[in-house]
């Protein structure tokens, strides 16, 4: 089948021109973010991102307006099945999916790439952290305030963060953690994917599904989070503060989930 030929073709062209526009970003930014290892402004690398990131939405966005404007009615044309039509709809749309799911990525990896640089350059930079009990040098901490860090002796010594890792804690929180539940992330996704193709009412087994990547992926977000942030590093806490009004405003209104006693994945 033609159509389905060049409807195919069509999705890796605009796949591989994503990722082609992700690379060239990258490319730019390389040298930029060398020049901010000890600080400076970021508004360069913001600029870039954002121009980077209306060029990928208007590739994603090519997929569901050439289906409606062109693809369906080639398909149909060619005497395709109605279940057909539907399906190569939602293999476009899944690709879609997958491709603002690297877009969302895409600004968190290269603002954990550019914390990264910092942090290493002020390890090799500043004065290091020494114990002032045992005298044993301890690594940074990623916090970007003054805070009491204890040591394996038990004694505790006043941490002063420089300039430098004050940037690049408000910087790196959100991204780095980002980064580091990355798969989780991809799983949640993949979760919400599978609830998009169905018509509610949902399963137990699906609802219970995307509550748990929901879970894992906040669980693994605010472990890396609570490094920088140490007073919200309760993962429980923050977890319960995210996941209660997904159970009020949407668990709750399931059917499968209420008639099952609304059960809840541990925390």
């Amino acid at each position: 089948m033609q159509a389905l030929q060049r409807w195919d073709a069509f999705l890796a062209q605009i796949r591989d021109r994503h990722a082609a526009v992700i690379a060239e970003c990258d490319a730019a930014l390389a040298p930029v973010l060398q020049q901010l290892t000890a600080g400076g402004d970021i508004g360069a690398v913001s600029r870039q991102l954002s121009m980077t990131r209306s060029r990928l939405m208007e590739l994603e966005g090519r997929i569901e307006e050439t289906f409606q404007s062109k693809v369906e009615a080639a398909f149909e044309s060619e005497g395709a099945s109605g279940a057909m039509v539907t399906g190569e709809m939602m293999k476009g749309r899944r690709q879609r999916r997958m491709l603002e799911f690297a877009r969302d990525l895409h600004e968190p990896m290269v603002l954990d790439r550019l914390v990264r640089m910092q942090y290493a350059h002020a390890q090799a930079t500043q004065a290091p952290l020494v114990c002032s009990h045992c005298r044993n040098v301890m690594p940074l901490p990623l916090v970007g305030r003054n805070m009491a860090i204890r040591c394996a002796c038990g004694g505790s010594t006043e941490y002063v963060p420089s300039d430098l890792m004050k940037m690049m804690s408000a910087t790196g929180a959100d991204a780095v953690a980002k980064v580091a539940a990355q798969a989780e992330w991809r799983q949640m996704i993949e979760a919400e994917q599978l609830q998009h193709e169905q018509r509610p009412p949902y399963s137990l087994e699906l609802i219970m599904h995307i509550e748990r990547t929901q879970i894992a992926y906040y669980r693994a977000y605010w472990t890396m989070r609570g490094q920088f942030e140490p007073e919200r590093s309760d993962v429980v806490r923050e977890i319960r503060a995210i996941m209660e009004p997904w159970y009020v405003t949407r668990a709750e209104y399931e059917p499968a989930w209420v008639a099952a006693g609304r059960p809840r994945s541990p925390l």
